[in-house]
């Protein structure tokens, strides 16, 4: 089989587009889903920091996200004011019984 210089050429030129095409996907695709999904997986948004500021999709991902860790640490500090407080009134609500009860005994006599 024979074949033309050309056709080297063309499978270099090919194989140059491909390799810029892998980099451009890894340096600008990847290693922001990477970041995200890191995020995401740790349930630390501090990764997004270097994401803030772009102007593009992952810039509006990133903002949501970061809504979205905020929005979470809100209503894990509701869920905990929440227990904290059905504690006090089950508390308050056995005093009540106790001296209601202990009122009830001194009437009796």
């Amino acid at each position: 089989m024979i074949t033309s210089p050309s056709t080297y050429w063309k499978a270099f030129f090919l194989f140059c587009h491909l390799n810029l095409l892998n980099s451009f996907l890894f340096f600008f695709i990847n290693k922001p889903f990477n970041k995200i999904s890191l995020s995401l997986t740790t349930n630390d948004p501090a990764l997004l920091k270097s994401l803030i500021s772009k102007k593009d999709e992952f810039g509006n991902i990133v903002a949501l996200l970061i809504q979205h860790f905020q929005l979470q640490e809100k209503i894990i500090k509701e869920i905990n004011e929440k227990h904290i407080i059905e504690k006090a009134c089950a508390t308050a609500k056995n005093f009540i019984d106790q001296f209601c009860w202990l009122l009830k005994m001194l009437l009796s006599y």
